[in-house]
């Protein structure tokens, strides 16, 4: 049986011809082109710059890039990726000797260098040797650093690994591990972080976790354990997906107490707690102690997201940290969980930025 397709002259009228010629590419060139600015970056900040056409293009035409602990060296100087770093652009990405990437240091050092080989062999094969092929970049951190304090000592299943991973991605500066009374630890085995697959698998991953650590270390002497050491693994890895050029600090876990100190010297405070006045009400309300807006949190450098335990703060606890001058805001009438509450209140102070551009780091 043939159908007949009836082409009504009304629908023809309602589709969009673009003039001959035209494409996405073409029509994003004379912006470009006028702004006198490179073109990099693929996030809506790039595409506000440059069209969103442009900030397509930069987004195929960039370098792959790689992360090492150790300072970035000058033109000419050879060093070495992590291990895992070098698996990953050897094996996983067949990058060969004479091909570029580039390599950023987590605390906005960018170079471009190309790679020299692979040293060495083994299971988990070499380490690939990198020649950098221009001079380093520094780039600020750009926008307000929230400090996202939560406590996610007892969440398990993967929850805290979600929850550092997002909050990375979501521009956070740092994020603090909360002890409370109703989650009194942080946890040092791998077994709390919810992976159930066997004690002797538990003890082969704390011995690959001391391994790895030399790809994203803080390189004090200090090295994370346990969870902690996860976390800065899993920022580092989410600042690699992002393109972040500064890495998401893991601070040690925080007493209540601690808290108080930092909410003290923070610009702006904001506790999630229920019941309290919405967030977007509580962002235009005059601060009680400058007389400003909570915007003054962008302009003097950001402040700190306070999230509570799973069973929230005690009564006691709430009124310590508003004594101290956090600011109870709510996040909605649904009961969250803790890690969804830590990225809602994390993507409302980072899209509502009155800049044009949204935090950037």
């Amino acid at each position: 049986m043939l159908t007949a397709v009836v082409r009504s002259p009304a629908l023809r009228l309602l589709r969009h011809r673009a003039p001959r010629g035209w494409s996405r590419r073409t029509a994003a060139a004379p912006r470009a082109a006028s702004s006198g600015a490179p073109i990099e970056g693929e996030t809506a900040a790039g595409a506000s710059d440059s069209g969103y056409a442009a900030a397509r293009e930069a987004q195929a035409a960039r370098l792959h890039r790689f992360y090492v602990d150790d300072p970035l060296p000058s033109s000419g100087a050879t060093f070495h990726l992590g291990r895992e770093e070098s698996r990953h652009a050897t094996r996983a990405l067949r990058l060969k000797p004479g091909d570029r990437l580039e390599v950023c240091d987590g605390a906005g050092g960018l170079v471009v260098a190309e790679l020299v080989g692979v040293e060495g062999s083994g299971r988990d094969g070499g380490v690939a040797a990198v020649a950098a092929v221009g001079e380093v970049r520094r780039v600020p951190f750009v926008g307000p650093k929230w400090d996202v304090a939560v406590a996610c000592g007892s969440l398990k299943g993967g929850r805290a690994d979600w929850l550092v991973e997002k909050c990375s991605e979501l521009g956070a500066a740092s994020l603090v591990p909360l002890l409370t009374e109703r989650s009194g630890s942080v946890g040092g085995s791998s077994g709390s972080s919810g992976d159930k697959r066997g004690k002797g698998r538990g003890r082969d991953r704390g011995r690959d976790r001391g391994r790895d650590r030399g790809d994203f270390s803080d390189g004090g002497g200090d090295e994370l354990t346990g969870r902690e050491g996860r976390w800065e693994r899993v920022a580092a890895a989410a600042m690699k997906q992002s393109l972040r050029n500064h890495r998401l600090v893991v601070h040690s876990p925080t007493t209540t107490t601690q808290l108080c100190e930092m909410v003290r010297r923070a610009p702006v405070a904001l506790l999630c707690a229920a019941g309290a006045p919405p967030l977007r009400e509580v962002m235009s309300m005059a601060d009680s102690r400058t007389g400003d807006g909570l915007e003054a949190g962008y302009s003097e450098g950001g402040g700190v997201l306070i999230v509570g335990p799973e069973g929230d703060f005690t009564s006691e606890e709430v009124e310590t940290l508003i004594a101290a001058g956090a600011r109870p805001v709510g996040l909605g009438p649904l009961r969250l969980r803790v890690e969804t509450a830590a990225v809602a209140i994390m993507s409302c102070v980072s899209m509502t930025h009155p800049r044009t551009q949204p935090p950037g780091c």
